[in-house]
């Protein structure tokens, strides 16, 4: 199937609607409407090819779901979705914007749809256009549709209709009648009018000049591995910095669940240049930053690991019998509670006179020529890319020492140490990825992740194994039911469980990371790149 959109701001409306008549074309009549197109954060529905679509007419806004070339599914929005438009043309910081998500919506495949692309974040307005809309079919001799399409005079981004804003004709192809398609695509495009082999919300957006793509977090900045050392750092850190700053309100205002973890991670990749790259900052800004991001990244962390509780929360309860889990509300509702609590001691963090001097500070530090100490005693004017691979080798050889120390009897804090160690490799190769050959740094990071996947999880399941301590203790407190009790055992022997089989599998794990394969890929990796 294909969609294609034709626009013109010279020719009259008038010479494509003879086309379409001509083709055999029936046009419905011009209703107006507005439109707003949502998409999360970090664009995952345009990455999935998906368009969602509130629209709009008189008092009835219905929500549209579509793949990009057709429309999939359509249902009337609810009502706290009524409302949802964009209040400027581009995307930006969505602190003001309206949040909503899929499980906001009715049981059903637009909502399994939806929520497969997007969860767990929110999605929120793009950009809102208005238009007069007249919607147009050619029909088969058994009335059945074999082409549809859109037609949109002068669509507008923002309230005020813009006279000189083009037409657009959306023609849309039907599975199995492709020659039908053809001969009006052709026909159109014999009026010489710009055309596209898009939807007409890509055409709108890009004539509006709204991207689309969301934005993603990235931490990779482009630069060659000559650029010097103190240059390529500086531009990494302040990389991370727009990272947290970007995240920074919404985290506050709650929008979604993945604000806080991209903050979270700009943070803990930004400790870990400032330890890793060392005799590249000067020693005074080192030392003082990697103690102020030490502390925000401390205070985002039970937030964070309450938000995962709960986002893991199905599959934790899921090997329990279903009169089991029944009786886990309770419980549920204290982990919410515990959540609440801890993101209003975030936010108290966050709006400090600490936190503002951090910022404030940083960003200024950033800016400085004092940064990066350009003396011959210090790496600052050294290639990046040597100095990278340097660091890479050295952290990845304390990881595998230390990997080795760990038996069957030590304690779970060794384990949480070699994650933490394991994620400040990761965050080197990422941070500084452009100097980095992209198929070998993949297969490097695909074992790398693998090991640190395991760690993760046996130090979730802990940390989640001592959080319903404290819930049991909580519960204790009230008045509450022997069956919830009773639930809450066998949850904390499933999490002990968990607990225990990804420490077991730890040694599987670690072996297949310590071993001939991952020393070659890591040499392939950084080959050309040692000084």
């Amino acid at each position: 199937m294909h969609t294609v959109t034709f626009y013109d701001q010279q020719q009259p409306l008038e010479s494509a609607l003879a086309v379409l008549a001509a083709a055999g074309c029936t046009v419905g009549p011009p209703v107006t409407s507005v439109f707003t197109l949502l998409d999360t954060f970090d664009g995952r529905l345009h990455a999935a090819d998906l368009r969602l679509v509130s629209v709009s007419t008189g008092r009835v806004t219905e929500l549209r779901l579509a793949d990009g070339r057709s429309a999939v599914a359509a249902l009337p929005a609810p009502q706290a979705w009524a409302s949802t438009s964009a209040p400027t043309a581009t995307p930006g910081a969505p602190a003001s914007s309206v949040a909503r998500f899929a499980a906001d919506l009715p049981p059903g495949p637009f909502r399994s749809r939806l929520a497969a692309a997007t969860e767990p974040r929110a999605l929120m307005p793009v950009f809102t256009y208005r238009s007069v809309v007249r919607g147009f079919v050619k029909y088969d001799r058994s009335t059945k549709v074999i082409v549809s399409g859109s037609i949109f005079e002068q669509p507008t981004v923002g309230r005020r209709v813009d006279p000189s804003a083009p037409w657009l004709i959306e023609v849309v192809e039907q599975a199995g009648h492709s020659r039908a398609f053809d001969s009006i695509d052709e026909a159109l495009a014999g009026l010489r009018l710009e055309r596209a082999t898009h939807d007409a919300i890509t055409s709108i957006a890009g004539l509006a000049g709204v991207a689309l793509s969301g934005v993603p977090p990235s931490p990779t900045v482009a630069m060659h591995p000559s650029t010097p050392a103190g240059e390529a750092v500086r531009a990494v850190l302040a990389n991370l910095s727009a990272t947290i700053e970007t995240n920074w309100q919404p985290t506050i205002d709650e929008l979604d669940t993945e604000f806080l973890h991209d903050l979270r991670v700009a943070v803990r990749r930004t400790r870990s240049v400032l330890t890793e790259i060392k005799n590249v900052v000067a020693d005074e800004i080192r030392d003082h930053y990697r103690g102020e991001f030490g502390w925000l990244g401390n205070v985002t962390s039970r937030p964070r690991d309450l938000d995962v509780y709960l986002l893991e929360w199905d599959s934790y309860i899921a090997p329990l019998a279903p009169e089991v889990r029944s009786h886990l509300a309770p419980v549920v509702q204290l982990l919410q509670r515990h959540r609440s609590e801890a993101h209003v001691g975030l936010v108290q963090a966050m709006r400090s006179e600490r936190a503002a001097e951090l910022r404030s500070s940083w960003a200024t530090a950033l800016t400085t020529a004092g940064f990066a100490e350009q003396d011959k005693s210090r790496l600052a004017g050294e290639p990046i890319g040597a100095v990278v691979a340097a660091r890479i080798r050295a952290v990845h050889r304390k990881l595998i020492g230390d990997g080795r120390r760990i038996s069957a009897g030590s304690p779970a804090e060794a384990l949480h140490e070699l994650r933490k160690e394991a994620k400040r490799l990761r965050y080197l190769v990422e941070c500084f990825a452009s100097v980095l050959p992209g198929k070998q740094r993949k297969a490097f990071v695909d074992e790398l992740k693998a090991l640190q996947d395991n760690l993760g999880e046996h130090q979730d399941a802990g940390v989640h194994a001592g959080e319903l301590r404290d819930v049991a203790h909580d519960l204790d407190a009230v008045t509450t039911t022997t069956a919830t009790l009773v639930a809450l055992g066998q949850l904390s022997e499933q999490l002990d469980r968990r607990c225990a089989e990804t420490r077991n599998e730890f040694a599987v794990r670690f072996r297949a990371y310590d071993s001939k394969r991952v020393r070659s890929a890591l040499d392939e990796l950084l080959s050309g790149l040692d000084g």
